[in-house]
């Protein structure tokens, strides 16, 4: 019944025999391989403390000397294996025997100067050995050390990638605090400066705790401390000879925040010849500048440069310039042809003077129009002297004239519902779209009309607006064109008479078949040369009305063997200038159907020989009559 001690270190076979107590020879005796194995007997090592008691140095905040302590620092100094090994703190050492209040906090334990702290050190195979940890709270005042970082808000994600989340106003960026590590220990004693480690921290409880330490100085992203305003970042200063806190600090950081820059809208033109061309997309005399004010908004333009670009990179880089902002010349884009619209992106860099911070989001298009072209040419307008208003049909002025008819030959196929036509007096008002004449009544002006042989020419000007765009073309004229009504006798065409025959057998009714109409128009052309007369062409017509619209008319093959419809019967004559097409329509004649003469003669007449003379007579005195 006394506990075996083992002979073989760490590991022994054991090998058992089991007896029948009332007879010895019925035995069973253990043996590898068999079902009846032997066993062995397995002594772990305990662990080795290397520090009993381990010291535990801290630096407390202020005076009191109680603050919170990283337990877990003290393993490096209980045991060389620590980090093969696994640590429980407890505040008693009857606790750390009993296994009882374990401390959960172990990174943020508080303490005061002079507590001592149990720990079990135990192994992988559950053997441990109990130890003390002495703490020692020490106090320094803060080091003489606030120096502020600067840096641009960037425009990245919080974590510093180009996403969809990219944000340059939330007051986080890329810093270099580096310079702060070698500044802290310079406030130091030379001889122990070698032995300093400067940690950083992003809270007083990290640093306290010393977990969480900024690594990353020369690139240090404040993602867990925006600094839209001034922010600290703490300092702890270690001893690493001794494991002490020798004093503590910060430094400042504040993202700079970069200019607003506000959405400023398109340049919207038209093109224009300023650059040499209507058809190139491109125009000059652009006033960049003039985006200035919306662009800065409310901030005060003497702090700040406002300048643009024609690429995004040069934008962001800050090179090439546009240095003629206030006169511009656009470019259009490449493929660009007659009639497309221009588009030029510029890109906009807002720079806040003091701080060197930029904004390069924004841009705007400079967009250039094309001009409503006539790119056909305006045949003259044709109007014939009708004397509408002035009521004279040869001073080669007309009023009353219909310009509209026109339009459809300027627009060429385009929508009359998108194109606007007028027509004006001269050519810039016609540019300007000012004073546009009456185009569908329109009196022409004698002071720019120019009458040769009472024919009169006067030059209008064209004004094309898209009404999508705005854009005005007003550089075609037209010719408008007065023709001379024909100068035809009105009063002096005698009328044609004839005497009634019988050739329809009745020669009492006024009516003859055999009319030839055509013996009027020597008379009627009398004041043109004979050789003129094939320019024009002569109708016939039934009424006035007839005439004038060219109805009721005596068929061409009648008016040689015309037969009267009345008597007497006033036809109405329409002149046509074959050329000019202008007519006049006030020149008639009447047919005239004059009765034969209407007598009885006795016949025979007796005379006696032996009567007086006798005088002959008609019984129907009505008449001449020669004998």
């Amino acid at each position: 019944n006394n506990p075996y001690r083992n002979t073989t270190i760490n590991q022994q076979t054991i090998y058992v025999r089991v007896e029948n107590v009332d007879n010895f020879s019925c035995n069973a005796i253990s043996q590898t391989g068999t079902a009846f194995e032997p066993f062995d007997l397995i002594v772990n090592p305990l662990p080795v403390i290397a520090n009993n008691p381990a010291q535990l140095l801290q630096c407390d905040t202020d005076a009191d000397l109680t603050t919170t302590v990283n337990l877990t620092q003290a393993e490096i100094n209980i045991s060389n294996n620590y980090n093969n090994e696994t640590f429980n703190y407890y505040p008693t050492q009857a606790d750390a025997i009993a296994n009882t209040n374990v401390i959960t906090n172990t990174t943020a334990y508080t303490v005061s100067d002079g507590d001592s702290v149990w720990v079990r050190t135990i192994t992988n195979q559950g053997c441990y050995r109990i130890s003390r940890i002495d703490i020692t709270v020490s106090y320094a005042g803060d080091v003489a050390y606030d120096r502020l970082f600067e840096q641009c808000d960037d425009f990245l994600d919080a974590d510093g990638n180009d996403t969809s989340n990219n944000d340059d106003t939330d007051g986080i960026t890329f810093f270099d605090i580096s310079d702060a590590e070698n500044e802290v220990k310079a406030l130091f004693p030379p001889t122990i400066q070698p032995d300093l480690d400067v940690l950083f921290f992003e809270t007083i409880t990290d640093r306290d705790a010393v977990i969480n330490q900024i690594t990353n100085l020369s690139s240090y992203r404040n993602t867990n401390v925006p600094a839209t305003t001034q922010q600290p970042i703490y300092i702890k200063i270690i001893n690493t000879n001794n494991n002490d806190c020798t004093g503590i600090g910060q430094l400042y950081i504040v993202a700079q925040q970069v200019p607003q820059a506000n959405n400023a809208p398109n340049i919207v033109l038209c093109d224009d010849f300023n650059s040499g061309s209507y058809t190139d997309g491109e125009n000059t005399g652009i006033d960049l500048t003039a985006q200035n004010s919306t662009i800065l908004g409310s901030q005060n333009p003497a702090d700040y440069t406002v300048t643009y670009y024609t690429s995004q990179s040069d934008a962001t880089a800050g090179t090439n310039t546009i240095a003629n902002d206030a006169n511009f010349r656009n470019t259009a884009q490449p493929g660009f042809s007659q009639g497309d619209i221009s588009t030029q992106t510029i890109f906009v860099r807002v720079e806040n003077n003091n701080t060197g911070c930029y904004n390069n989001h924004q841009a705007f298009d400079i967009i250039v129009n094309p001009l409503p072209i006539i790119n056909t040419t305006i045949t003259p307008l044709e109007v014939c002297d009708t004397g509408a208003i002035d009521g004279d049909t040869r001073n080669g002025l007309e009023q009353q004239i219909d310009l509209s008819v026109k339009d459809a030959e300027i627009l060429d196929g385009r929508d009359p519902n998108q194109y606007l036509i007028s027509y004006h007096t001269t050519q810039q008002d016609a540019i300007d779209g000012v004073n546009p004449v009456n185009k569908n009544s329109y009196d022409n002006n004698p002071a720019n009309t120019t009458v040769v042989n009472n024919e009169g020419e006067e030059t209008i000007w064209i004004s094309i607006l898209d009404n999508n765009t705005g854009c005005r073309y007003g550089i075609n004229s037209l010719l408008i064109r007065i023709h001379t009504e024909p100068n035809i006798l009105i009063t002096d065409i005698s009328n044609l008479s004839f005497c009634d025959d019988d050739q329809d057998s009745d020669d009492t009714n006024g009516f003859i078949q055999s009319i030839d109409l055509t013996t009027q128009e020597p008379d009627i052309l009398n004041n043109y040369p004979v050789a003129q007369h094939d320019d024009f062409t002569i109708t016939y017509h039934l009424s006035l009305n007839g005439a004038q619209n060219n109805t009721e008319v005596i068929p061409s093959n009648e008016t040689m063997n015309y037969s009267n419809i009345s008597n007497p019967q006033r036809i109405y004559v329409r002149v046509e200038n074959n050329d000019t097409g202008c007519v006049n329509d006030d020149t008639f004649f009447d047919i005239i159907i004059n009765p034969l003469p209407d007598f009885v003669v006795t016949s025979p007449q007796v005379l006696c020989l032996n009567n007086p003379p006798i005088t002959l007579f008609v019984e129907n005195p009505d008449g001449n009559y020669n004998y």
